[in-house]
């Protein structure tokens, strides 16, 4: 996903969950996760808009799976929440990018 395409969907997801933007902080990670590694990122009632499109990662939450190298993953998730598992698959370090929309208390 572009950042674009991501800036343009925050704003109607979340306001299809009852958020205005005044609701929510959006803010940029940038996750690096070490050669064959794995991290987990608990992000419970928060939003993972994956941007662009790395190989050589599978990242998996309650929403799906993001795998470009699993062929048969029909649907390639690119937003995650609760439980995030990040796994590097190659022998390099690699950095994971995404806007992080943290929905404030009402």
């Amino acid at each position: 996903m572009t950042p674009e395409i991501a800036t343009f969907l925050i704003p109607r997801n979340m306001r299809e969950l009852g958020y205005e933007e005044k609701d929510y902080i959006a803010k940029y990670d940038d996750v690096v996760c070490k050669a064959s590694a794995s991290i987990a990122i608990k992000g419970d009632a928060e939003f993972f808009y994956l941007i662009g499109e790395p190989l050589g990662v599978t990242i998996s939450s309650v929403f799906g799976v993001y795998d470009l190298s699993d062929t048969g993953i029909n649907k390639q998730q690119h937003i995650h929440q609760g439980k995030i598992i990040l796994q590097n698959n190659t022998l390099q370090t690699m950095q994971i990018k995404f806007i992080h929309v943290i929905p404030k208390n009402k």
